[in-house]
């Protein structure tokens, strides 16, 4: 009796350290040099990470959404241009 108490501890304690794990994973962002993340909680902007680096955000509850810098166009509006 005591080795199945024994094997089911260490079960346990398995499922808890996965779990931890899983947490622990979703919680970092990495960002890259050419590129910005935006974490967003409850469709709200909460930061912009425009520098290199690992990053925390809050798991199961931010969202993170990547743009790149090299690829942003701007919709700018129509004008008139001279040409002679």
């Amino acid at each position: 009796m005591t080795k199945k108490k024994g094997i089911t501890a260490y079960i346990v304690i398995a499922v808890i350290l996965l779990i931890v794990i899983i947490v622990a994973a979703n919680s970092m962002v990495y960002v890259y040099e050419d590129e910005s993340v935006l974490i967003r909680r409850m469709n709200k902007i909460e930061t912009v990470y425009e520098d290199p680096g690992l990053k925390i955000k809050i798991p199961f509850l931010d969202e993170t959404v990547t743009l790149p810098k090299t690829a942003m166009v701007y919709d700018l509006s129509p004008s008139d241009v001279l040409t002679v």
